[in-house]
């Protein structure tokens, strides 16, 4: 009722059909709009996105141990492990070399421990060493794995 009063213009006699046509046509005109601009856009945000990502990935990838101050590092977050424990054996040999699996032997033998008393040692510094560094390093998940009575580098992916 208001708008014949404002726009003061006489009425019209207009198919209903017509304007039903009329406004499902600018529908499916208004839907492909959004389709062609999701269609050119999506890829080019979602590619920016993913090279932040990976960008940020680089720069916090990181991860390193620091031998002689007993240090592990990743950017500018630090923990520090107590020099000489098993969790300090453990980050060493496994830093030393991050593709090779060490098992519990070579890094009790390398702390000087008993191997028959400590076997479940290893077991529990790599616990202790996952939990600080979670928490220190801000990971998303354990920085070191275990299969086997072996103990090895997360996948960096999963971490960051």
């Amino acid at each position: 009722m208001f708008s014949n009063s404002f726009f003061a213009a006489t009425q019209l006699d207009v198919d209903p059909d017509i304007t039903k046509a009329g406004l499902f046509i600018y529908a499916v005109l208004f839907l492909v709009a959004i389709g062609m601009t999701l269609r050119y856009l999506l890829p080019t945000v979602l590619s920016s996105y993913k090279e932040h990502r990976r960008s940020r990935a680089e720069a916090s990838r990181n991860i390193w141990f620091d031998i002689k101050k007993s240090v592990l590092r990743r950017d500018n977050r630090e923990l520090e492990l107590p020099e000489n424990s098993l969790e300090y054996f453990v980050c060493k040999l496994v830093f030393e070399e991050p593709d090779e699996p060490q098992s519990d032997y070579n890094i009790i033998e390398a702390a000087e421990k008993d191997p028959i008393n400590d076997r479940r040692a290893v077991e529990q510094a790599v616990r202790r060493v996952n939990k600080k560094a979670k928490d220190a390093l801000e990971l998303k998940s354990d920085l070191l794995l275990r299969r086997k009575e072996k103990t090895f580098l997360n996948d960096i992916e999963r971490l960051i």
